[in-house]
């Protein structure tokens, strides 16, 4: 019986000390999920953001048909737009950043006329 009194405390150290580990790893791929899910939802926002980009250039357009720039705030998001001119085209592109660095872009072609959207560049 005296061999097997301190037998106890190793096995109670070896027990907590997984059971340690496994709380630190699960933790750590929660807060790894959380960091991924915001990042994702950032970038979901951002190509919003870069698609309000171009409705707001094309506002502009209608007012200043000359313009071929803007950069503008919405909400978090920092958006530069570029209007490029060619033969008959008018291409908009727009190019939206969030808070974190995320940025998405949008792109289309548009009657010059109009200003309706002809096709979409992905």
């Amino acid at each position: 019986m005296r061999d097997e009194r301190g037998a106890a405390l190793p096995v109670v150290l070896a027990v907590s000390s997984m059971i340690f580990i496994l709380l630190t790893i699960m933790v750590s791929m929660n807060i790894r999920s959380r960091q991924t899910e915001r990042l994702w939802w950032e970038g979901v926002q951002a190509g919003y953001a870069a698609e309000s980009g171009m409705e707001v250039m094309k506002t502009r357009l209608r007012e200043r048909p000359e313009a071929d720039s803007g950069r503008f705030r919405l909400g978090e998001y920092l958006v530069e737009v570029k209007a490029e001119r060619k033969t008959g085209q008018l291409r908009l592109r727009a190019v939206a950043t969030g808070p974190s660095g995320i940025r998405k872009s949008a792109e289309a072609e548009l009657d010059p006329a109009s200003l309706v959207i002809q096709r979409r560049i992905r």
